[in-house]
């Protein structure tokens, strides 16, 4: 959120015009490593899936700013797993949702399509208690930031680079290469292995659903969360050689319902996944579409003088840096709360 420049940075973009911004998190990341009972070597410390995200760390954090700001209502603005978590969030919780004035989704992954382009996509299909005993229980290649420290920038962004065209087919030409090493150097941060494995179990069912415990794996269905009952604006914006989701299913599954028969998509037929966060276009392509939306859907009501340009808020929240922003509107200091990454 905050890599790009003051141009280019979608949280400063935000703050330039007018918003008051605030930056969320999520549990397990390099940025949130401490707890008030568990140690970090705790196998209870890494149980969790981004079902506790939905369930307990997107509503801690909208309340959280509401409460601080005296606003009514935020606009929550996320990408990646911070818009999966919000999707999770808002359709379990209706009461949580009416606080949401837009629900802005940047590489909206509700509907997703895995690692086709890879070798490793047959983990996504591997037994999750070999997945566990592969990577543990605790936190998934904990050993990447050595790697980034003991190796050169340059080197550093040749690996990743790879590693991005080897996984996900991705290119990466939208984003210069002279931004490259210091954007690299915070595209990565660990999550649990239960939340890959829960990310597996969706891209294997090609169904948004809860985590299925190994033990009832093979006896129950997971319950789904069904992301056409949200009961707040929804704002999608999605790239054409974005590999990783199925942002057609997505549009269509939302269209299909009188609730969302005109949610708005913004689609720029050149973005890959990583594209409306650091491509140098964004500032002009997608970010404007961004703050249209977020005005657009503010919630009036709230504002004592409209001359006073309205506040809001936005968070944001990494797990390899797939994150999460909000924003409220109003006057005074808004507010807002956010989500987290992918692994």
């Amino acid at each position: 959120w905050l890599t790009n420049g003051r141009g280019g940075s979608l949280a400063l973009v935000l703050a330039d015009a007018g918003f008051d911004v605030w930056l969320g998190n999520n549990r397990g990341n390099k940025y949130s490593a401490k707890h008030l009972r568990l140690r970090d070597d705790d196998d209870e410390y890494w149980n969790f899936s981004f079902d506790e995200m939905a369930r307990y760390d997107v509503p801690a954090m909208v309340h959280y700013v509401l409460r601080r700001t005296g606003q009514r209502k935020l606009s929550y603005v996320g990408f990646s797993q911070g818009t999966a978590q919000a999707f999770a969030a808002f359709a379990q919780d209706a009461d949580l949702a009416s606080r949401i004035s837009t629900f802005a989704a940047l590489s909206p992954a509700a509907t997703v399509t895995g690692l086709s382009r890879s070798l490793i996509a047959s983990l996504v299909s591997a037994n999750v208690d070999f997945i566990f005993l592969l990577f543990g229980r605790h936190a998934m290649l904990p050993y990447a930031h050595r790697v980034r420290r003991m190796v050169s920038p340059a080197l550093h962004v040749r690996l990743i680079d790879g590693c991005l065209r080897y996984l996900f087919g991705w290119d990466v030409s939208e984003m210069a290469p002279e931004d490259k090493e210091l954007m690299y150097a915070h595209i990565f941060s660990y999550s649990s292995v239960k939340c890959v494995v829960h990310w597996f179990q969706v891209i294997r069912s090609q169904r948004f659903q809860m985590f299925a415990d190994r033990d009832r794996a093979r006896h129950v269905v997971a319950p789904t969360y069904d992301v056409t009952t949200i009961q707040c604006p929804i704002a999608l914006f999605t790239g054409g050689k974005d590999t990783t989701i199925d942002a057609d299913r997505l549009v269509g599954m939302l269209r299909a319902t009188e609730l969302h028969r005109d949610v708005f998509v913004h689609h720029e037929p050149t973005y890959e996944h990583l594209d409306f966060m650091w491509a140098r276009s964004a500032r002009d392509r997608a970010f404007p579409a961004l703050v249209s939306q977020l005005w657009q859907n503010a919630d009036w009501d709230d504002v004592e003088s409209v001359a006073s340009f309205g506040a809001a808020s936005l968070t944001a929240a990494s797990l390899s840096r797939a994150a999460s922003l909000a924003a409220v509107t109003g006057t005074g200091s808004g507010a807002a709360a956010a989500g987290g990454g992918g692994g």
